[in-house]
Order: C-alpha cells, then structure tokens, then sequence
C-alpha cells in the first residue's frame, strides 16, 4: 500500500457552490452590456477553466462575443461585481470541514490546487473561515501553468513538500480529472459538482459524500496509517 502524505483539493464544485454567487456577478456585467442574463445551470456548465474564461463563455452564449478591446476592463468590473458578495460558511458542501480536519489530525497535508485566480481564492476562503486548513493553495496564476496541465497539480504538491505518488487529487471537472492523472495521481471526482454526469469524467473512483473519502481512498491502496477519519 501507499502511504497517503498528501490530499489536493479543487475549490468551486468539489469543497464550495460558490455557483450562486458566480451567477449574480456574471448577470451584472451581462446586463451591463446589454446582453441576456444567464440561468443558474447556464453558468454551472460554464463553470471549471478559469474566471476569465467563464465571462468568455458567457459573452458568446449570450448574444456578441466578448470583445478584445476593452476585454481586461471589463474582466475586471466583471471580478468587482463578484467581490462584492460575501461568501459563507453554508457554502461548504456537507462533511468538508470535518473531513479535511480529520485528515490534517492523522497528519495528512491539505493543498488547494484552483482554476480561479489565487486573490480571490483566498477572500473566499477568508469569508468562509476555511484558509487555515490548507498547508498550500494555488491559483490559476499561482504558476504559469493550470489545470488541466498537470504542472498545476505537481506544483502544489511541491508546495506542500509532498511526494505526487504519496497523493490523491479530489475535484468535480474533467479539468481536475485530467490534470491529476497526466501528474500521475490517483484522481477521486465527487458527485456533488458541476459535471454533467460524473461517471464520464474517467476518475478513478467517484464519492457521494465526504464521508466515503477515507474508504475510497483506502480502495486505492493508501494507507491512512490506521486513523479513524470519520467526520
């Protein structure tokens, strides 16, 4: 069996529906372009390579594309619409907490490897009170690579001093999936995220619940050391 050292988490879909807020922001740009808004599923299927390209996204689905000139000003009324709301703790998909935590107890590193940009990763986990549980977090400009490039996933595992093979990456996008697997580290998809269907991502395992994380982990063949990581 592998000694399990270190688990890297996704952030929107896989520990946070951050879905609702990302929809409001996109409407207000939307709307101040002149452009339909778009249904909370819209942007959930928008959802997984990055903010910018998420207002790329729904520009085009929504009437004129975004246009070049003037892009990065209003990417950027687009990111203060956003900061603008405040997440919160009823954002956590049920069990995070008390998985995560459990884990660090067993000694096991927590590293956070997200397509959003890094400074607004970190005032959402802020509001939510969560950013201590993670020994390293990347953004989407953390390196000058991201997921699904498996540099991405390789660099926090670095971060966190960590060997990838002692490694399991947990996500909810293909994106995840198969930046994981090009690292060459187990790769678990959750079913609560933003996929579609789940079972057509290719993970190596797929959990309901937090609480099924341990037992996936173990049918992996990592060793968890004999803790009980119960939440």
């Amino acid at each position: 069996m592998t000694q399990l050292l270190g688990l890297i988490f996704d952030l929107d879909g896989t520990l946070v529906d951050s879905a609702a807020d990302l929809h409001h922001a996109l409407n207000a740009i939307l709307v101040a372009h002149e452009h339909r808004t778009v249904t909370l599923d819209e942007t959930k299927s928008m959802i997984g390579d990055g903010m910018n390209i998420l207002l790329k996204r729904a520009f085009a689905a929504t009437g004129a594309p975004l246009p070049e000139r003037g892009a990065q000003t209003i990417f950027q009324d687009f990111l203060g619409f956003y900061r603008n709301q405040k997440a919160g703790i009823d954002q956590l998909y049920p069990q995070v907490m008390e998985t995560i935590e459990a884990f660090r107890a067993a000694g096991v590193k927590i590293g956070l490897c997200t397509n959003k940009l890094y400074l607004p990763t970190i005032k959402l986990l802020d509001e939510i009170g969560i950013r201590g549980l993670f020994d390293f977090i990347a953004g989407a400009d953390t390196f000058s690579v991201y997921k699904p490039h498996p540099g991405h996933v390789l660099g926090v595992a670095h971060g966190m001093k960590v060997p990838p093979q002692n490694c399991a990456m947990i996500g909810d996008s293909i994106n995840d999936i198969r930046a994981a697997q090009a690292a060459k580290i187990p790769a678990i998809a959750v079913a609560h995220g933003y996929a579609d269907n789940v079972a057509t991502l290719g993970a190596d395992a797929i959990i309901k619940t937090f609480g099924e994380l341990a037992q996936a982990l173990g049918r992996l063949g990592f060793d968890i050391g004999g803790a009980n990581i119960m939440p």
